[in-house]
């Protein structure tokens, strides 16, 4: 998988993740409370996967659910290893193995300035060019489109649309925000 200058990465790259192995599978997944329903969804090796949408529509509640820390109701959930959290303090200095299945939520990491971001996302991508699958959540739209191989979106705890690059056009992502 390469990237470009400007930090988006080559259209190639899509084309070859289509055959790489599910490493997160979500099918079907209901929440007892009712933060999730129904939701269904993949994250292959090597790929970035960003769920957008307006706060409160349920991507935290995805991730929870990913890392066994919300009870779920129906569906299934499986993975081929156990799925990890990045976060906060350790985003700053993203490891992981090149295996495994990570959970990056932006929304946690506070007062950080531009270029310390802008190394976390290559760190983020670098690490999913050596093959890990990633779920990430972001309040920033234009970070989500920038590093995301697909972008699923998210509404009152519902899968509604999904794009997939090079298709990311901003405002009919956002479209699906209130609709």
């Amino acid at each position: 998988m390469s990237y470009h200058a400007d930090g988006t990465f080559a259209v190639h790259a899509c084309r070859a993740l289509r055959q790489a192995p599910v490493r997160l599978a979500l099918n079907a997944l209901t929440t007892c409370d009712g933060a999730l329903v129904n939701v269904s969804l993949r994250v292959k090796a090597g790929e970035i996967v960003g769920i957008a949408g307006a706060p409160g529509s349920g991507q935290r509640a995805l991730a929870d659910a990913c890392l066994g820390l919300r009870a779920v109701e129906g569906g299934s959930i499986r993975s081929e290893r156990p799925v990890r959290a990045i976060q906060d303090a350790a985003a700053a200095g993203i490891t992981g193995e090149p295996s495994g299945i990570y959970i990056v939520d932006e929304s946690t990491v506070c007062g950080e300035g531009v270029s310390a971001r802008a190394a976390r996302h290559r760190r983020l991508r670098k690490l999913a060019e050596q093959g890990a699958a990633i779920l990430l959540i972001s309040p920033d739209l234009d970070a989500l489109m920038a590093l995301s191989h697909r972008l699923p979106v998210m509404r009152e705890g519902r899968l509604v649309a999904e794009f997939e690059r090079p298709d990311f056009h901003e405002p009919s992502i956002l479209e699906y925000f209130s609709h």
